[in-house]
């Protein structure tokens, strides 16, 4: 880094000299004061007050020692020393205003970076309550489903054990056939688990369908009119892409169902120039435009983190009339 800074200052004051030459060599006739400003202002940007001030310095004595415009006029050294002044106070203004310009970039640079800082956190937060969230509901399902079903199982089986030889050929036939319908109720929750955390459309039949499949679900767990329209066939996306967008459009009509009080969702999917288009539209109480952008937001900015991942974009708009349009955008590979 410090190669790099000397090389900078060399290559500015060198600038300096070079215009001081072209300067001397044109004459009076040409003005390149204005042009002095050049590598006073990359080294004021890229290095520092202080090298940015002493180029100021020396360009301003370099224009009084090539400019003999005024050496006809009487007083041409006072005069000369005038100009010379005059320029060297407008090289440190110049250097000043730069610097406060650069100011005011820096913080803005630096208030984005703890923005996106503050939100990264927020959102990692926010993962991790969703993820002990689900291990605690997992755990609950193993203990209240699967868990009690074993143990009934269990029970069932050891009562059998007891009674051997006490009971009849169909007394024997009826406790098995309980006990099969036992063992059918616990891989019935266990596919139900299963599904839940990986929807088993999603490898069996590709995103396209998986999303008709949630949407069909989606309607009929919350009373939903839902119109699916596909304009577009099966995707070749990988694994991750796959599950990245379904998330997304899960994500969605979750937040369709919590917050938008609607009673009508439009589902469109296209293809339209290379890219992979998820439209969903409500007509529900709408989005207020402050909470588009909120960072405490958390699940737009889920939404929008893994669409950015995708090489896309999310895009959050008022519907006509009423209710809000969101959309995801993700580029097709060739």
């Amino acid at each position: 880094m410090v190669k790099f800074r000397w090389l900078k200052i060399s290559a500015a004051f060198v600038g300096a000299l070079f215009i001081a030459w072209f300067d001397y060599a044109t004459g009076p006739a040409i003005s390149f004061s204005i042009f002095y400003l050049v590598p006073i202002a990359c080294l004021r940007w890229y290095v520092g007050r202080a090298p940015s001030l002493v180029l100021a310095v020396f360009s301003a004595v370099l224009w009084g020692l090539v400019d003999d415009s005024t050496r006809s006029l009487p007083f041409n050294q006072v005069i000369s020393f005038w100009n010379a002044s005059v320029r060297l106070f407008y090289f440190v203004l110049v250097t000043m205003v730069l610097g406060y310009w650069q100011r005011e970039h820096e913080l803005k640079v630096a208030e984005q970076e703890k923005m996106t800082a503050d939100e990264l956190r927020r959102l990692t937060a926010h993962l991790q309550s969703i993820r002990e969230e689900e291990r605690a509901r997992i755990a609950r399902q193993i203990h209240d489903d699967v868990g009690q079903d074993m143990a009934a199982l269990k029970m069932e089986v050891s009562l059998l054990q007891k009674k051997q030889g006490q009971l009849s050929i169909g007394e024997s036939s009826q406790k098995l056939e309980e006990m099969k319908g036992m063992i059918d109720q616990t891989l019935q929750s266990t596919r139900r688990m299963a599904s839940g955390l990986r929807s088993a459309v999603l490898d069996q039949l590709g995103l396209v369908e998986a999303i008709e499949w949630q949407t069909k679900e989606f309607a009929s767990k919350t009373g939903i009119v839902c119109r699916f329209q596909k304009d577009i066939g099966e995707l070749a996306l990988d694994a991750s892409k796959t599950i990245a967008i379904f998330r997304i459009y899960q994500e969605m009509l979750l937040n369709v169902s919590q917050h938008a009080q609607a009673k009508h969702v439009d589902i469109r999917l296209d293809d339209e120039d290379g890219n992979f288009n998820l439209i969903v539209q409500d007509d529900g109480r709408g989005i207020a435009p402050e909470k588009i952008k909120d960072p405490l937001s958390l699940g737009l900015l889920g939404m929008r983190e893994r669409a950015q991942f995708l090489g896309g974009r999310l895009t959050i708009l008022p519907a006509a009339g009423q209710g809000t349009v969101v959309q995801v955008t993700v580029p097709l590979p060739e």
